[in-house]
């Protein structure tokens, strides 16, 4: 294939692995080609993003060409012939030499029963490596030890699981809810904070904690910078992921089933085109497909009531909590622009410019994850912060929609009473 620059590369091998490849067929390549997928998204094209993400890092953008190409002749052949970008018109069209039998995909290819057959087989042999104990010699022999880009979750409180996904949406523990505000839920776990191993391929190692079965991270006391002025804010700890619809919802049936909180504002602006939460016979329910996308069309005081009745000692970050957490580096002191450093975002960091035409899935985008591993403050949602009484409403980091220019850490709106389809909150405690 001719040389052509690793952006426009990476964009055709996503595009074909997302047209061409189902989920498995895709771990499979991964672990052809020795890379460990369990912390990438659980749907196809976040998946598939991670996949290439990874391989542009790493450099292997050529390696994972071929491994496409080694699957299926047709897959081989059809991304020879090369899909061009009208550079007027921002449409992609497909070379006149391709025909239809090859842009089709054709679901009874022998490489996709003989992928399906080494998934088992694969599935099989790591049982069976395991029970004799030699799973970490195989993992050191497959899988590249430099992959790991996000922090493993460690906890006391409930069984670690295979990988971040599966801690997005817990069952929350709630119990007959408090009056007063700032007491917290007495039912909460207390949190046991554990230091994780270090890992010699990176200065700084997150530490993870459990609080009612959400997953924190762990922001250390210090000095940080914004706009040349320095501000120490003690340790605390932020939520690692945007809170989701399920557990919001989860909060309207056992706390406030009357969608009313404090100040008699509705905790949900309901109902709503824009929401992915409805009222089923009296019960709360989310739209299946998106249980894992932040929760919008939330009002402030739904979002501080939230967190302050589901999280021992909880409520949302203020202004300076929140952008330490985005961009603060504990062991260099460097405060960046984005969450990942000082480069402009792509596609493979964040959600913004509508490139996704909505939400995504919370846990989405792991190399665009802050140093303290907290995902996605920048884009896909904005996020509240806690404010003074009678105070302007202020939302940090960009949305969905939002520009380029507008997701940067220290990118802020505020107004008085809003809720919308782009701003969402995650919850910060204190200890």
């Amino acid at each position: 294939m001719p040389e052509v620059d690793n952006l426009k590369k990476q964009n055709e091998l996503l595009n074909l692995i997302i047209d061409r490849f189902n989920k498995e067929e895709i771990k499979a390549l991964c672990f052809k080609m020795g890379i460990d997928y369990e912390n990438f998204p659980e749907n196809k094209s976040g998946m598939a993003r991670e996949l290439v993400a990874y391989c542009r890092r790493q450099g292997r953008l050529n390696d994972l060409e071929r491994a496409i190409g080694e699957k299926s002749s047709n897959y081989s052949d059809s991304f020879s012939q090369v899909t061009r970008r009208d550079d007027n018109q921002g449409q992609v069209r497909k070379n006149e030499t391709v025909t239809n039998s090859v842009l089709k995909r054709d679901r009874n290819l022998p490489g996709k029963k003989f992928i399906s057959v080494a998934s088992v087989l694969i599935l099989i042999l790591g049982v069976i490596a395991d029970l004799f104990g030699v799973w970490d010699g195989v993992k050191k022999i497959f899988i590249d030890e430099a992959e790991s880009t996000t922090p493993t979750i460690l906890s006391t409180e409930i069984e670690t699981p295979s990988s971040d996904f599966e801690q997005i949406n817990p069952t929350l523990s709630i119990n007959t809810p408090t009056v007063v505000l700032t007491t917290p839920n007495a039912s909460a776990a207390i949190p046991t904070p554990i230091e994780q191993p270090t890992d010699s391929t990176q200065n700084f190692v997150p530490i993870t904690m459990v609080n009612n079965g959400y997953v924190f991270v762990q922001v250390p006391s210090g000095t940080f910078q914004i706009n040349s002025a320095d501000y120490f804010v003690e340790e605390f700890w932020i939520g690692k992921y945007e809170i989701t619809n399920e557990q919001f919802v989860t909060f309207l049936n056992q706390v406030k089933p009357t969608n009313s909180c404090f100040n008699d504002r509705p905790c949900l602006d309901y109902p709503s085109p824009n929401l992915a939460i409805y009222l089923d016979d009296g019960i709360w329910r989310a739209v299946e497909e998106e249980k894992d996308h932040p929760v919008v069309e939330v009002t402030y005081e739904g979002a501080r009531e939230f967190c302050q009745k589901v999280f021992e000692n909880g409520d949302l970050p203020n202004y300076f909590q929140w952008v330490k957490a985005a961009s603060w580096h504990p062991e260099t002191n460097e405060t960046t622009t984005f969450p990942w450093g000082n480069d402009q975002p792509d596609q493979f960091v964040a959600n913004f410019d509508k490139n996704n035409d909505g939400t995504v899935p919370v846990n989405s985008f792991p190399p665009g994850q802050s140093v303290v591993g907290a995902f996605n403050m920048s884009g896909n949602v904005w996020e509240f912060v806690a404010v003074q009484s009678n105070s302007l409403l202020r939302w940090m980091g960009g949305g969905w929609r939002s520009p380029k220019g507008s997701i940067n850490v220290f990118s802020a709106d505020s107004g008085s009473i809003v809720s919308e389809d782009d701003i969402g909150f995650r919850c910060a405690s204190e200890e």
